[in-house]
């Protein structure tokens, strides 16, 4: 699994939990601003820490871009656009290089 991701000002260390870690907590993953850590339990299938890698980098971009959503509210909506984010990486695997070439070429004057 990947050690680091960059999210805007931050660098974000990524680790994997024992399974008794994740038991003990009752979580899959979990994001920890003050620490700069996303965890993700090590014994799920790879299609299941695919989805809870990238709901953690949700709550961190949530938390990053002072979204201001209740707890409940930002679970909800976490819970929602991770599975239709994931499948469109899955279906559409060359969509985050367009991303990427778009994002980097130099912005056009008006």
């Amino acid at each position: 699994m990947i050690k680091s991701i960059r999210l805007g000002y931050m660098t974000i260390n990524v680790r994997e939990m024992t399974a008794e870690e994740a038991k003990e907590r009752g979580v899959n993953g979990w994001w920890d601003y003050e620490n700069a850590t996303i965890e993700v339990a090590e014994n799920l299938n790879p299609q299941v820490k695919a989805e809870i890698l990238l709901h953690e980098i949700l709550h961190a971009c949530c938390t990053l871009g002072n979204v201001g959503l209740s707890e409940d509210d930002e679970e909800r909506a976490v819970n929602g656009i991770a599975p239709v984010l994931l499948g469109l990486i899955r279906r559409s695997p060359d969509i985050i290089d367009q991303i990427h070439s778009l994002a980097s070429e130099p912005r056009q004057k008006s």
